[in-house]
């Protein structure tokens, strides 16, 4: 959600947004959604997954159970995102083809509904442009490609040419952009702000509200983040019905029920013995998870465990 935020409206939308409210003070309401909504939110993805290294899903259900839903209406607006950012890329990919050799000739209007976007008449909804449909069958297919390896042969491998390449791209069209005419206006309206294109007590007024509402639902989720508690012995995430139990019944909050009964370990297993048994474990019951990742994860949380820490 967050690559789809920040990828093509910054770039495609962000001059015309910019240059219809109020230029330069739109950097106002620009910069405090940022700070109160993008790097919080930021933050908050980024600890979680390191965290609990599960699927968005998962990991919300294991905080809160009420909170599951949240990831899979999060899940439906990503992959609704994902159907029309396909159709814009592919535009993209049509016009990047195009433009080493100005394609598109002297009526761009007619080369884009011809061979790109059509047109806005419903009576043509069954038409199929094939430049841009082609366009979307390799894209989908590129991501397919990516996404069906693991993160650091898919993602993780094409951000590290994907990444320099974007700040390359950009650092060109920053440069390019101020030989191309109208540049002075683009200039001026930056340097001069228009106040009264902002209404600064409706804006503060809807930031407020909203704040406060991410502020609670923050604090909820990171209340339930910090009295999650682990088996000390497995690792395993417990609830109260999952609590082992003591030699005179009561409650053991350190050790779940599969590895502390009545006052004693359930088993003489050495700390490798464990880790080895919730390793079968982990991948069976995530299979997403291949057997180097969980070994690599056990590592490093079992030394760290009250049982093994005098290991």
């Amino acid at each position: 959600m967050i690559g789809a935020t920040i990828g093509i409206g910054n770039i495609w939308r962000f001059s015309y947004v910019f240059y219809t409210n109020g230029g330069g003070s739109f950097f106002i309401p620009y910069i405090i959604a940022i700070l109160v909504m993008g790097i919080p939110f930021l933050i908050l993805e980024n600890g979680l997954g390191f965290k609990y290294k599960e699927s968005f899903s998962k990991l919300l259900h294991d905080i809160n159970p009420k909170f599951e839903i949240i990831a899979w209406m999060l899940v439906l607006f990503v992959f609704i995102v994902a159907i029309y950012y396909m159709v814009i890329l592919s535009w993209d990919f049509i016009y990047l083809m195009n433009s080493f050799t100005f394609g598109w000739g002297n009526d761009p209007s007619k080369f884009f509904v011809t061979n790109v976007g059509g047109s806005s008449d419903f009576a043509n909804i069954g038409s199929i442009i094939l430049p841009t449909f082609i366009g979307i069958i390799i894209l989908w297919a590129l991501l397919w490609i990516v996404s069906n390896n693991d993160v650091d042969k898919g993602i993780g491998r094409i951000s590290k040419v994907l990444m320099p390449m974007l700040f390359i791209i950009m650092s060109f069209i920053l440069f390019y952009s101020f030989t191309l005419p109208g540049f002075e206006l683009g200039l001026k309206t930056l340097l001069t702000p228009n106040w009264n294109a902002l209404s600064i007590i409706i804006l503060l007024f809807i930031l407020i509200i909203y704040v406060n509402n991410v502020n609670r639902l923050g604090n909820d989720i990171m209340e339930n983040f910090e009295n999650q508690k682990f088996c000390q012995s497995c690792a395993m995430p417990m609830t109260e019905e999952l609590f082992g139990t003591n030699a005179d019944g009561s409650k053991n909050e350190d050790y779940c029920m599969y590895c502390f009964k009545d006052g004693e370990f359930t088993s003489d297993m050495t700390m490798e013995e464990m880790m080895n048994f919730c390793i079968e474990k982990m991948v069976e019951v995530h299979p997403e998870i291949d057997r180097d990742e969980a070994s690599k994860m056990m590592n490093e949380v079992f030394p760290q465990l009250k049982r093994w820490a005098k290991d």
